[in-house]
């Protein structure tokens, strides 16, 4: 989550959604005195107590299957945390057979879902029109340079579609991410 003390903005950083790239945006730019506030996914309703002034809020939101895929990534292939096929960990994950140890607790896999951002913020922008949408972030702040895609990048990475090689894998995602899917407006497409 980044704060933009000067412009009472703040970013409200959904795990798997560009965050990183966002963040190192407003870091980059010359926003006034910018802070990175911990924990970094805090949702909006946990940091209202802290009263800060905030005129303008933000957040990016995905299609829940493709995010679980880059989750899915990110942990086999850049973190080499986890070395699950794609099926074994969405079926170990979904169906509480998997207990990964030293990344357990509230960041652990986007199980946040993204409606506990999304309904509290001004704007919510979609991933999957980011260059668009964040137009509107970049109007905010009165500052138009290019947002750059500079962490976390998953290189190789086939179409979301392709990891999932059976309907239970897909109705998994669906179940768990029920509330998103229908509040967001996502469908799983090719």
């Amino acid at each position: 989550m980044i704060y933009a003390l000067d412009h009472k903005i703040i970013f409200y950083h959904v795990p798997k959604t560009a965050g990183a790239s966002i963040s190192h945006w407003m870091e980059d730019n010359d926003l006034g005195y910018v802070a990175a506030i911990r924990p970094i996914h805090m949702h909006p309703q946990s940091f209202k107590k802290y009263n800060f002034p905030v005129e303008w809020s933000f957040c990016v939101v995905r299609n829940p299957w493709e995010r679980w895929v880059s989750w899915w990534y990110y942990w086999r292939f850049l973190a080499k945390r986890i070395d699950h096929s794609f099926e074994e960990y969405t079926e170990k994950f979904f169906t509480n057979q998997f207990k990964p140890q030293g990344f357990a607790g509230g960041h652990y896999g986007p199980n946040i879902p993204q409606i506990h951002y999304s309904r509290y913020v001004h704007e919510v922008l979609r991933y999957e029109n980011l260059e668009e949408d964040f137009k509107k972030v970049q109007d905010k702040f009165n500052i138009h340079a290019p947002l750059e895609k500079k962490a976390n990048i998953s290189k190789g990475k086939q179409h979301y579609s392709h990891y999932y090689t059976s309907p239970r894998l897909i109705d998994l995602v669906s179940e768990y991410y029920k509330e998103d899917i229908e509040e967001l407006g996502y469908t799983y497409g090719v």
